[in-house]
């Protein structure tokens, strides 16, 4: 892995995703992998666009096509049981939402380090349980 992304080989999932004090950081550390290939990706979107405007959409579409493609695996380990389900789609894109704010806004609250931590994972499993939530309400 080191030879082909250039980073050391501390780039296994999982990261050190434990210690994010935002949502953006909790994605970043999710799965470094992962996590260098979309930023080679924008960082190449970027240098064709020569904006950083393009940022945006494509933060959307990663959110969004991580979002299908989990919801494509649940769909096919429960095929014929389930029909397909938006869930995870829902919730990819609500973080996608708040990546973005966090991104691109620049006010900064200070915080001890445990309340963002607390924040961060709240959202997560709030935000988790709102998308599946909606996705059911639906059906």
């Amino acid at each position: 892995m080191s030879r082909l992304s250039g980073k050391p080989n501390t780039m296994w999932f999982p990261g050190r995703f434990w210690e994010a004090n935002t949502v953006a950081d909790f994605w970043s550390k999710w799965n470094p992998a992962i996590h260098y290939m979309y930023f080679l990706l924008l960082r190449w979107i970027r240098r064709k666009t020569g904006t950083r405007i393009a940022v945006l959409p494509t933060i959307l579409v990663i959110f969004l096509v991580t979002g299908l493609w989990h919801d494509g695996f649940i769909w096919l380990v429960y095929f014929g049981k389930r029909n397909f389900e938006y869930g995870s789609t829902i919730f990819f894109m609500m973080n996608a939402v708040v990546v973005i704010v966090e991104r691109f806004s620049k006010v900064s609250i200070p915080l001890p380090t445990v309340v963002k931590k607390l924040l961060t994972l709240g959202w997560l499993v709030g935000s988790l349980w709102l998308a599946f939530t909606i996705d059911n309400m639906f059906r």
